[in-house]
Protein backbone atom coordinates (compact mmCIF):
# COMPACT_ATOMS: atom_id res chain seq x y z
CA UNK A 1 0.00 0.00 0.00
CA UNK A 2 2.80 2.42 0.80
CA UNK A 3 4.06 2.01 -2.77
CA UNK A 4 0.86 3.57 -4.15
CA UNK A 5 1.09 7.26 -5.00
CA UNK A 6 -2.61 7.85 -4.27
CA UNK A 7 -5.46 6.01 -2.56
CA UNK A 8 -9.07 7.01 -3.23
CA UNK A 9 -11.95 5.93 -1.01
CA UNK A 10 -15.68 5.57 -1.42
CA UNK A 11 -17.51 7.09 1.57
CA UNK A 12 -20.77 5.37 2.60
CA UNK A 13 -20.14 1.78 3.61
CA UNK A 14 -16.38 2.10 3.06
CA UNK A 15 -15.04 4.82 5.34
CA UNK A 16 -18.16 5.65 7.35
CA UNK A 17 -21.18 3.69 8.57
CA UNK A 18 -23.92 6.12 7.53
CA UNK A 19 -26.75 3.59 7.58
CA UNK A 20 -28.33 4.72 10.90
CA UNK A 21 -28.81 8.31 9.73
CA UNK A 22 -29.96 7.29 6.24
CA UNK A 23 -32.50 4.80 7.60
CA UNK A 24 -33.75 7.18 10.28
CA UNK A 25 -34.33 9.94 7.75
CA UNK A 26 -36.01 7.67 5.21
CA UNK A 27 -38.44 6.12 7.67
CA UNK A 28 -39.31 9.54 9.15
CA UNK A 29 -40.06 10.80 5.65
CA UNK A 30 -42.21 7.74 4.93
CA UNK A 31 -44.12 8.25 8.18
CA UNK A 32 -44.81 11.89 7.29
CA UNK A 33 -46.27 10.62 4.00
CA UNK A 34 -48.54 8.24 5.93
CA UNK A 35 -46.52 5.14 5.03
CA UNK A 36 -44.85 2.42 7.12
CA UNK A 37 -41.11 2.10 7.34
CA UNK A 38 -38.98 -0.23 5.21
CA UNK A 39 -36.15 -2.63 5.94
CA UNK A 40 -32.51 -1.68 5.51
CA UNK A 41 -32.18 -3.94 2.46
CA UNK A 42 -34.37 -1.52 0.48
CA UNK A 43 -31.95 1.30 1.18
CA UNK A 44 -28.81 -0.74 0.64
CA UNK A 45 -29.98 -2.01 -2.74
CA UNK A 46 -30.60 1.55 -3.98
CA UNK A 47 -28.05 3.58 -2.00
CA UNK A 48 -25.63 4.27 -4.82
CA UNK A 49 -28.34 5.79 -6.98
CA UNK A 50 -28.79 8.66 -4.54
CA UNK A 51 -31.61 9.64 -2.20
CA UNK A 52 -34.13 9.92 -5.02
CA UNK A 53 -33.48 6.35 -6.08
CA UNK A 54 -33.94 5.17 -2.50
CA UNK A 55 -37.24 7.04 -2.23
CA UNK A 56 -38.40 5.32 -5.40
CA UNK A 57 -37.26 1.92 -4.14
CA UNK A 58 -39.12 2.43 -0.85
CA UNK A 59 -42.38 3.26 -2.62
CA UNK A 60 -42.01 0.22 -4.84
CA UNK A 61 -41.28 -2.04 -1.87
CA UNK A 62 -44.43 -0.76 -0.16
CA UNK A 63 -46.47 -0.94 -3.42
CA UNK A 64 -47.38 2.66 -2.68
CA UNK A 65 -48.55 5.39 -5.06
CA UNK A 66 -45.52 6.45 -7.10
CA UNK A 67 -46.94 9.96 -7.46
CA UNK A 68 -45.75 10.44 -3.86
CA UNK A 69 -42.15 10.27 -5.07
CA UNK A 70 -41.47 14.02 -5.42
CA UNK A 71 -42.85 14.75 -1.94
CA UNK A 72 -41.09 11.78 -0.33
CA UNK A 73 -37.78 12.43 -2.07
CA UNK A 74 -37.78 16.12 -1.10
CA UNK A 75 -38.62 15.40 2.53
CA UNK A 76 -36.09 12.58 2.75
CA UNK A 77 -33.36 14.89 1.50
CA UNK A 78 -34.38 17.62 3.96
CA UNK A 79 -34.39 15.24 6.92
CA UNK A 80 -31.11 13.62 5.96
CA UNK A 81 -29.43 17.00 5.49
CA UNK A 82 -30.57 17.92 9.02
CA UNK A 83 -29.34 14.72 10.70
CA UNK A 84 -26.42 13.88 8.41
CA UNK A 85 -23.97 13.57 11.30
CA UNK A 86 -26.09 12.37 14.22
CA UNK A 87 -25.15 8.68 14.36
CA UNK A 88 -22.70 8.08 11.51
CA UNK A 89 -19.23 6.90 12.56
CA UNK A 90 -16.04 5.74 10.83
CA UNK A 91 -15.65 1.98 10.57
CA UNK A 92 -13.25 0.36 13.01
CA UNK A 93 -9.62 0.86 12.06
CA UNK A 94 -10.27 3.58 9.47
CA UNK A 95 -8.54 6.39 11.35
CA UNK A 96 -5.45 4.29 12.09
CA UNK A 97 -5.24 3.27 8.42
CA UNK A 98 -5.55 6.86 7.23
CA UNK A 99 -2.87 7.90 9.71
CA UNK A 100 -0.53 5.23 8.34
CA UNK A 101 -1.04 6.43 4.77
CA UNK A 102 -0.57 10.05 5.81
CA UNK A 103 2.73 9.25 7.52
CA UNK A 104 3.84 7.38 4.39
CA UNK A 105 3.14 10.44 2.24
CA UNK A 106 0.36 8.82 0.22
CA UNK A 107 -2.10 11.30 -1.34
CA UNK A 108 -5.74 10.53 -0.51
CA UNK A 109 -9.14 11.46 -1.88
CA UNK A 110 -12.83 10.58 -1.57
CA UNK A 111 -14.98 9.69 -4.58
CA UNK A 112 -18.62 9.28 -3.56
CA UNK A 113 -22.12 9.40 -5.01
CA UNK A 114 -23.12 11.61 -2.10
CA UNK A 115 -23.45 15.28 -2.96
CA UNK A 116 -20.06 16.91 -2.58
CA UNK A 117 -21.10 19.36 0.13
CA UNK A 118 -22.80 16.60 2.12
CA UNK A 119 -19.63 14.52 1.89
CA UNK A 120 -17.45 17.42 3.00
CA UNK A 121 -19.77 18.24 5.88
CA UNK A 122 -19.77 14.64 7.11
CA UNK A 123 -16.00 14.27 6.79
CA UNK A 124 -15.48 17.56 8.62
CA UNK A 125 -17.83 16.58 11.45
CA UNK A 126 -15.98 13.27 11.91
CA UNK A 127 -12.57 15.01 11.75
CA UNK A 128 -11.62 12.96 8.68
CA UNK A 129 -11.39 15.82 6.18
CA UNK A 130 -7.80 16.48 7.31
CA UNK A 131 -6.63 13.31 5.56
CA UNK A 132 -7.98 14.09 2.11
CA UNK A 133 -6.48 16.29 -0.59
CA UNK A 134 -9.63 16.18 -2.75
CA UNK A 135 -13.32 15.22 -2.45
CA UNK A 136 -15.50 14.44 -5.46
CA UNK A 137 -19.26 13.94 -5.17
CA UNK A 138 -22.11 12.93 -7.44
CA UNK A 139 -22.63 16.56 -8.48
CA UNK A 140 -18.97 17.58 -8.93
CA UNK A 141 -18.79 16.52 -12.58
CA UNK A 142 -21.45 15.77 -15.24
CA UNK A 143 -21.17 12.04 -14.52
CA UNK A 144 -21.14 10.06 -11.29
CA UNK A 145 -19.93 6.56 -10.45
CA UNK A 146 -19.74 4.01 -12.05
CA UNK A 147 -18.66 6.33 -14.87
CA UNK A 148 -14.85 6.59 -14.62
CA UNK A 149 -14.76 10.39 -14.98
CA UNK A 150 -15.07 11.32 -11.27
CA UNK A 151 -12.34 8.93 -10.22
CA UNK A 152 -10.00 9.87 -13.06
CA UNK A 153 -10.51 13.60 -12.47
CA UNK A 154 -9.80 13.11 -8.77
CA UNK A 155 -6.57 11.26 -9.58
CA UNK A 156 -5.60 14.17 -11.83
CA UNK A 157 -6.04 16.48 -8.85
CA UNK A 158 -3.82 14.18 -6.81
CA UNK A 159 -1.20 14.04 -9.57
CA UNK A 160 -1.35 10.25 -9.76
CA UNK A 161 -1.65 7.81 -12.65
CA UNK A 162 -4.41 5.16 -12.39
CA UNK A 163 -1.90 2.30 -12.40
CA UNK A 164 0.00 3.84 -9.47
CA UNK A 165 -3.17 4.31 -7.42
CA UNK A 166 -5.88 2.24 -5.75
CA UNK A 167 -9.62 2.66 -5.16
CA UNK A 168 -11.18 1.37 -1.95
CA UNK A 169 -14.88 0.56 -2.17
CA UNK A 170 -17.64 -1.74 -0.99
CA UNK A 171 -20.13 -2.19 -3.83
CA UNK A 172 -20.75 -3.24 -7.41
CA UNK A 173 -20.81 0.46 -8.31
CA UNK A 174 -17.33 0.94 -6.86
CA UNK A 175 -16.07 -2.20 -8.59
CA UNK A 176 -17.35 -1.05 -11.97
CA UNK A 177 -15.90 2.41 -11.38
CA UNK A 178 -12.47 0.91 -10.73
CA UNK A 179 -12.74 -1.37 -13.76
CA UNK A 180 -13.86 1.48 -16.01
CA UNK A 181 -11.01 3.70 -14.82
CA UNK A 182 -8.49 0.82 -14.83
CA UNK A 183 -7.59 1.49 -11.22
CA UNK A 184 -6.74 -1.41 -8.88
CA UNK A 185 -9.57 -2.15 -6.44
CA UNK A 186 -9.50 -2.93 -2.72
CA UNK A 187 -12.91 -4.29 -1.73
CA UNK A 188 -14.21 -3.86 1.84
CA UNK A 189 -16.39 -6.93 2.44
CA UNK A 190 -18.00 -5.58 5.64
CA UNK A 191 -19.53 -2.59 3.87
CA UNK A 192 -22.93 -2.31 2.24
CA UNK A 193 -22.36 -4.10 -1.05
CA UNK A 194 -22.15 -7.75 -0.08
CA UNK A 195 -19.61 -10.26 -1.34
CA UNK A 196 -16.91 -9.52 -3.89
CA UNK A 197 -17.25 -11.15 -7.32
CA UNK A 198 -14.18 -12.87 -8.72
CA UNK A 199 -14.38 -11.06 -12.07
CA UNK A 200 -13.71 -7.76 -10.31
CA UNK A 201 -10.10 -8.89 -9.68
CA UNK A 202 -10.08 -7.08 -6.35
CA UNK A 203 -8.04 -7.47 -3.21
CA UNK A 204 -10.59 -8.25 -0.51
CA UNK A 205 -10.32 -7.23 3.14
CA UNK A 206 -12.78 -7.48 6.02
CA UNK A 207 -11.15 -5.09 8.49
CA UNK A 208 -8.80 -2.15 8.19
CA UNK A 209 -6.51 -3.59 10.83
CA UNK A 210 -5.62 -6.37 8.39
CA UNK A 211 -4.24 -3.74 6.00
CA UNK A 212 -2.19 -2.31 8.84
CA UNK A 213 -0.89 -5.73 9.83
CA UNK A 214 -0.05 -6.94 6.32
CA UNK A 215 0.66 -3.88 4.17
CA UNK A 216 2.82 -5.88 1.76
CA UNK A 217 -0.26 -7.79 0.56
CA UNK A 218 -1.78 -4.58 -0.83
Amino acid sequence: MNSRKAIVFDLDGTLVDTLPDLMGSLNKALAECGLPGVEATVLLDSLHGGLGATASAALKALTADMTLHPELSKRYEQLYTDQLCESSLPFSGVVDFLEMLKRAGVSMGVCTNKLEQQARRLLTHLDLIQYFDAVVGADTYPYSKPHPLPLLKLLEQLGAEPSASAFVGDSVVDAHTALNAQVPLLYYTQGYGGSCKTEWKAIEFDCYSSLLSHPAQT
